[in-house]
């Protein structure tokens, strides 16, 4: 053989590992790339969850706030205000009966 000839054979062996190496390569790319769009899903519908899950909760405490809320300003109507409080405390809540309408 000549010198040509050995050459040639050792760059298409050569070129044979390169082009099994890069296969492999590319069936792992392949792999990776489905491995991704299984974890993006898995990923959204975690956070689909969790913003409903939070959305529930924010309505339910936003509902518990509203309730306490009319609560206090049910409850509170003799001492809304300085004037009206002092008014109470004085009157030994006279005052106070007579805005609730009791004494009337």
């Amino acid at each position: 053989m000549n010198l040509w000839e050995k050459t040639l054979k050792q760059l298409v062996s050569v070129l044979d590992t390169t082009g099994n190496d890069c296969q492999k390569i590319r069936l792992d790319l392949e792999r990776i790339q489905k491995d991704l769009v299984s974890t993006k899903a898995s990923i959204e519908a975690m956070v689909a969850k969790a913003n409903g899950e939070y959305e529930a909760t924010r309505k339910v405490l936003q509902k518990n706030v509203d309730d306490a809320q009319r609560a206090v300003d049910h409850n509170n109507g003799c001492f809304k205000d300085a004037g009206r409080a002092l008014a109470t405390i004085f009157s030994f809540g006279i005052s106070c009966a007579v805005q609730d309408g009791v004494l009337q």
